[in-house]
């Protein structure tokens, strides 16, 4: 572990970090923390005690973020990721409460369960080209307020953006097929969407509580009962659009 640059504070020297697998305990004095292109995986043990990292700059070469790998980093705003990593493992990022933005290279194949939940300052991410968005991978986050979903994509998970209640706008491709049970429940501030024709099957509650939806665009042949899936309470009016 090797000191690069340090900044000066009315109260602590915070510091530039070279990235090893010996890292872990509480390290208050860190504000920047840079992976090495010699290091595979990236696991930071009792993230949440870095009190002052703010930004993680992963160089090109590791391959992957694992499970839990950056996990309650509450003080993170910035992740470099670069396009050598192919894999974010299962609950990478949760609940990294500062992190406003992330771009996500399409080198990466593969988003495990969860792994930007609670990420409750996230405004914007980029997705790549992955085949699925699983369980709860983008659950209650709570300031995102767009999202393209790339046409590589042909499951929505359970659970996928549940919560995300400043979320105005999503655009869903052709390449979807099956949207899980409260894929998008409680995003309240979703107004209008449209379902491609590629999709046959919808889960329950995948809308619920999508309280200020008011226009639906929908398959004409698409089979069951429309408040199954668009229940949005007493009161609630949605038009439907049928293609």
């Amino acid at each position: 572990m090797t000191g690069v640059t340090s900044l000066n504070t009315k109260t602590l020297k915070l510091l530039e970090v070279e990235y090893d697998h010996n890292i872990s305990g509480s390290r208050t004095d860190i504000s920047k923390l840079v992976v090495p292109s010699t290091i595979y995986s990236v696991f930071i043990p009792n993230c949440h005690l870095f009190t002052n990292l703010k930004t993680i700059t992963i160089k090109n070469g590791v391959k992957e973020i694992s499970k839990s790998g950056v996990l309650q980093c509450h003080s993170l705003t910035s992740v470099t990721i670069p396009n050598s990593v192919t894999s974010i493992g299962e609950g990478a990022f949760i609940a990294c409460t500062s992190l406003t933005s992330v771009t996500i290279p399409n080198s990466v194949t593969s988003i495990g369960i969860s792994a930007f939940a609670d990420c409750t300052s996230l405004r914007s991410i980029t997705i790549p080209n992955i085949r699925s968005i699983g369980f709860y991978e983008f659950g209650n986050c709570t300031s995102l307020t767009s999202i393209t979903i790339p046409n590589s994509v042909t499951s929505i998970g359970g659970n996928a953006f549940y919560g995300c209640r400043s979320l105005t706008s999503v655009t869903i491709p052709n390449s979807v097929t099956s949207i899980r049970d409260s894929a998008f429940y409680d995003c309240r501030s979703l107004t209008s969407v449209t379902i491609p024709n590629s999709v046959t099957s919808m889960g329950n509650g995948a809308f619920s509580g999508c309280t200020a939806l008011t226009s639906v665009t929908i398959p004409s042949d698409f089979s069951g009962t429309l408040t199954t899936y668009f229940d949005i309470g007493v009161g609630g009016f949605i038009q439907y659009r049928f293609t």
